[in-house]
Formats: C-alpha cells, sequence, structure tokens
C-alpha cells in the first residue's frame, strides 16, 4: 500500500514537471482555502439599531399572540351555541318538541353580547330585523321570515306548512345554515353594551 502511494506521488510530480505549473483545472488556480475564525461568530445583533428592531418585532409578536387567544376566549360562547345547536337538531329527529329550544338558544347567544334592555323584549319581526342587523343580512326577516316564531309559539299561517312540529320542513339544511351562520359571524360590538358574562372591552 505504501509503495502504491508513493508511486502515486511520483507519477503526480512528473505530470507537473511535464505540462508546467499550468497543469490542472484552471478555474482553481491560484484560489487560497479561507481560513475559519477560531472564535465562533455570535447571531446576535451587535448594533443598538438591530437590538432596538428585534425587540419591536419581539413585541408585535407577543402582541399578535395575545389578541388571537383573547379573541379565542371571548368567541367561546359561540362554540358552545354551535355545539348546543347541533345537538338540538339531532334530537328533534327523533323529539320534535327539541325544536323549541331553537328560538331560546339565539336569544340566549345575543344575550351573552348585547346589554339586555336592548334586546329582552324583541320579538317576532322586531327580533328578525335585529337578527339580520347584526349581521347586515335579510335573511332571517325575508327568507326565514316567521320561522323562529313558529318554533317558539306554535303554528301560525299557511308559510309554516301550518304545524310548527314539522321537523323536517322547520330544520331544513337552509335555515340550519342560515342559524349557523348567525352564531359564527354576528357583530359583537353592533352596540356600546354591558352583557352578561362576557366582557367584550
Amino acid at each position: 500500500m505504501i509503495s502504491l502511494l508513493v508511486m502515486i506521488r511520483a507519477a503526480a510530480e512528473d505530470a507537473g514537471e511535464l505540462f508546467g505549473s499550468g497543469w490542472g483545472n484552471y478555474a482553481i488556480k491560484g484560489i487560497v482555502e479561507f481560513q475559519l475564525p477560531e472564535k465562533n461568530i455570535s447571531l446576535w445583533p451587535q448594533t443598538p439599531g438591530w437590538l432596538a428592531l428585534a425587540l419591536l418585532l419581539s413585541v408585535l409578536v407577543i402582541s399578535r399572540i395575545a389578541k388571537i387567544v383573547r379573541r379565542y376566549w371571548l368567541d367561546r360562547y359561540r362554540r358552545l351555541a354551535l355545539i348546543k345547536l347541533k345537538n338540538i337538531r339531532q334530537q328533534a329527529i327523533t323529539d320534535t318538541a327539541k325544536l323549541r329550544d331553537i328560538p331560546e338558544l339565539i336569544k340566549a347567544t345575543a344575550l351573552q353580547i348585547y346589554a339586555r334592555e336592548k334586546i329582552a323584549s324583541l320579538h317576532g319581526e322586531q327580533w328578525e330585523q335585529f337578527l339580520d342587523q347584526s349581521m347586515n343580512d335579510t335573511a332571517f326577516s325575508q327568507r326565514f321570515a316567521g320561522h323562529l316564531a313558529a318554533l317558539s309559539y306554535g303554528p301560525i299561517d299557511g308559510s309554516m306548512n301550518g304545524a310548527v312540529d314539522d321537523a323536517e320542513y322547520l330544520i331544513n339544511e337552509a335555515f340550519y345554515q342560515q342559524l349557523q351562520r348567525w352564531i359564527k359571524h354576528h357583530d359583537s360590538e353592533l352596540y356600546d353594551h354591558t352583557a352578561t358574562g362576557v366582557d367584550h372591552d
């Protein structure tokens, strides 16, 4: 093995003598291999400007995270309302009397964020208009006019097919999705208010 290495080295020296100093890869001729510093270079900003920028970015990130956490906490009543709405719909398939819990759920959800004196007495068309106003929509007072009243008080005119316990009609997919939309997207800051249980300052 040693004799082989000696032969290779001798051959390389002979080639250098034969072809001159330019023999080999001309692209790397004259390149000097750089030397690494003896000590590790710190990645932490060294100048006051970079330190101030790093501090500002840290504050912005922390502030953003705090807002997300706060919004998630304030919206907990929405998540609970959606769960209750889903349970009511499932129970109403075998017990149509459960449909009467839907108007109560919507009113209770609204009372979580809107002042009681502003909405507690609303009913019928006024209540439907308020729900539409709270999410900039017209579905409750137009497309689904009378649905919530029918669920609360029983049969009304022919617009409800004459029966409040017509579960397939009153919890059809379109109406169910409208209830979900309102719970998810109603404006929690529509009025200046002091709500029960939830602080939205």
